[in-house]
């Protein structure tokens, strides 16, 4: 009797699809009120890869959903928004290996640049037991800080250097 095997093989091939981070957005102070200002999209590259290796895909901007699905009319540096205050861009995020793409959106805000007060006195504060470590509160001048401006508005965050306040990184 003739055994016979049969061995069947199947070849699945997996693509990756590039994923978005949702919703990304760019953030302009400007000094004239007018509600346009100077952006450059690709600021926003590192929110719309979210974890994704930069090498594998190609990011670009357009101002329609279609316009991104179909990867014409890409624009770029400078872009002026031509809607007061608040525009939507879409970005295009697509994968060098597959040609797999994914669409999503970029805010681009427009703020009005302010001066908060500069001349706010130190908060000093008394090392009791002389351990070197003092608590202090930071919220103690708000107020003066704030000035005129709206605290409804406006809120505060605080860094321990310059370099993470102008970078945004919060540590403990």
């Amino acid at each position: 009797m003739k055994k016979t095997l049969l061995l069947s093989v199947f070849l699945f091939t997996i693509f990756s699809h590039a994923q978005t981070a949702n919703p990304a957005w760019l953030t302009v102070c400007e000094e004239d009120t007018d509600g346009f200002a100077l952006f450059d999209p690709s600021a926003a590259d590192s929110q719309v890869l979210d974890t994704q290796n930069p090498e594998d895909f190609s990011i670009s901007y357009h101002s329609t959903v279609s316009d991104a699905q179909n990867n014409v009319n890409a624009v770029y540096y400078p872009f002026t928004n031509w809607i007061a205050y608040n525009q939507t861009l879409y970005s295009r995020l697509e994968d060098f290996a597959t040609g797999n793409f994914d669409t999503s959106t970029l805010e681009l805000i427009v703020g009005e640049s302010f001066e908060v007060e500069q001349n706010i006195p130190p908060l000093v504060a008394c090392d009791d037991d002389n351990d070197g470590i003092v608590l202090f509160d930071l919220t103690l001048n708000n107020d003066l800080i704030l000035g005129d401006l709206d605290p409804t508005v406006h809120s505060f965050t605080y860094y321990t250097t310059p370099t993470d306040a102008e970078n945004g990184i919060w540590s403990c």
